[in-house]
């Protein structure tokens, strides 16, 4: 599965757990309930010529007392900004875990000056274009390399493998260009007579242009 594609469903599946996650610790909305009505007293009757004044008592308001109404989640867990936060910490970390686990601590290959001593970029691309290797091959920082035979060489040092059957080190790519067909009978790539020292420079301009 191609990197970007795998990183892409890494990503969606973070983010649905992280969803999920704060949905199920996030208190559940309630609406408060209403408020009960004060019960208050019957109006005093009026003055009569019996009774000229009103019950004193009865003058004062008789409320009686209702406890408050609990405000809206009392009771319930409630999760803050915080908690959200570490939560989603924690997922990246998960992440980061699992694509080191996946590709391991070192991407391959190792820069290019290791392992490549007395090498010279500019004579790898003239014997790049001695060879004809553009006729198979789209090479970066050189024009006429544009051949769609052969897999292309952008970004070769962040390659995994050589030709698909070597680890990219510099000594397994001065390998195959010396011999691919011993390497892998099956392959297209001619033996094109490269010399070591030739194979030496080629790599150093493959691996020195990254883009």
């Amino acid at each position: 599965m191609p990197r970007d594609l795998t990183r892409l469903l890494m990503a969606a599946v973070a983010a649905a757990v992280a969803w999920r996650a704060a949905q199920a610790v996030s208190p559940a909305h309630r609406r408060a309930a209403p408020r009960p009505e004060p019960v208050r007293a019957p109006r005093p009757a009026a003055p009569t010529l019996d009774r000229p004044f009103p019950d004193e008592a009865a003058l004062e308001p008789a409320l009686e007392p209702t406890a408050a109404a609990p405000a809206p989640g009392d009771g319930e867990p409630r999760v803050g900004f915080l908690s959200v936060l570490v939560l989603g910490g924690f997922l990246l970390l998960g992440m980061v875990v699992v694509d080191v686990g996946w590709r391991g601590l070192h991407r391959l290959p190792q820069p290019a000056v290791w392992g490549l001593v007395d090498t010279d970029p500019e004579r790898g691309r003239q014997a790049i274009l001695r060879h004809g290797c553009g006729s198979c091959h789209v090479i970066p920082g050189i024009s006429t390399a544009v051949g769609r035979v052969g897999p292309q060489l952008v970004d070769f040092g962040n390659q995994t493998f050589v030709a698909g059957v070597l680890a990219n080190v510099p000594e397994n790519l001065v390998r195959w260009l010396m011999h691919p067909q011993e390497i892998n009978p099956l392959t297209a790539m001619p033996d094109l007579g490269v010399t070591e020292q030739e194979a030496r420079d080629i790599a150093a301009y493959l691996y020195a242009n990254p883009r």
